[in-house]
């Protein structure tokens, strides 16, 4: 199966390209399986520790591109009433 990636994809994530796209590939899997609820990286929590920084980077960078909690999706108050991200 081929791998498709943006041009700022690549341009972002070269060095480690396979890798992020297997972390985009896993966030991308979540916010589909409950696009009608906010993503928060709270789903990183599963992810091997030693993986969770790139998959943060992802994460933000699928945000910043409206490529997830993108529509009616509001983001989770915290407790103080900060959002939650």
């Amino acid at each position: 199966m081929a791998m498709t990636v943006t041009k700022e994809e690549e341009r972002n994530f070269s060095r480690r390209l396979d890798a992020y796209v297997r972390a985009r590939d896993f966030i991308l899997g979540r916010w589909r399986a409950a696009s009608t609820e906010y993503l928060t990286k709270k789903c990183l929590d599963e992810v091997p520790e030693e993986e969770r920084p790139l998959h943060k980077e992802a994460y933000d960078f699928l945000l910043a591109h409206g490529a997830i909690n993108f529509g009616s999706v509001q983001p989770p108050a915290s407790s103080s009433g900060m959002t939650a991200l």
